[in-house]
């Protein structure tokens, strides 16, 4: 089985975070609280140069699975990546409100911090680990029968406990 090139490692993020330019770091920094806030998780590196944040396992249709990020960055040598896995196409209009910025299919390229409007990019973001979000499925009930309160009270009573 061929193994996935980016994976979490022990790197520590503080130790990483000196190995990049002084102009990255104040902007690496503001990234991670950011991301930290939002995912309620501790910044981990994913290979030698992603700060990731949190995890989801994806099976691809052939079969090929992988770990990754659900909310990752990267201060690279040219500008800042913030990487969307599932694109922009849910992004369009924060794009528009976003400022100064290029992306490709998956990838949002940022300069500097000061070029965006931070509140924009966290709603992206917000908006980005909502996708992993899932249900815990769907009571369906026949128009025609009574409702069953008490398996309605028990399914909410549940819901709320956790």
């Amino acid at each position: 089985m061929i193994s996935h090139q980016t994976q979490v490692n022990t790197l520590a993020v503080s130790a990483f975070l000196t190995t990049i330019k002084l102009s990255q770091k104040s902007d690496a920094s503001t990234l991670i609280r950011i991301m930290s806030r939002i995912s309620a998780e501790k910044p981990v590196m994913w290979g030698p140069s992603i700060v990731g944040f949190s995890t989801v396992h994806k099976v691809y249709g052939s079969g090929r699975q992988i770990d990754r990020p659900k909310l990752a960055f990267s201060p690279r040598k040219n500008a800042l990546t913030i990487y969307f896995n599932e694109g922009f196409a849910a992004h369009a209009d924060d794009l528009k409100k976003l400022g100064r910025y290029r992306h490709t299919v998956s990838c949002l390229y940022i300069q500097k911090i000061a070029d965006i409007d931070l509140d924009v990019l966290t709603s992206m973001l917000k908006k980005r680990l909502k996708t992993y979000i899932k249900g815990k499925g769907t009571l369906r009930f026949e128009l025609s029968q009574p409702l069953p309160t008490k398996l309605i009270s028990q399914t909410v009573a549940s819901l709320a406990a956790e």
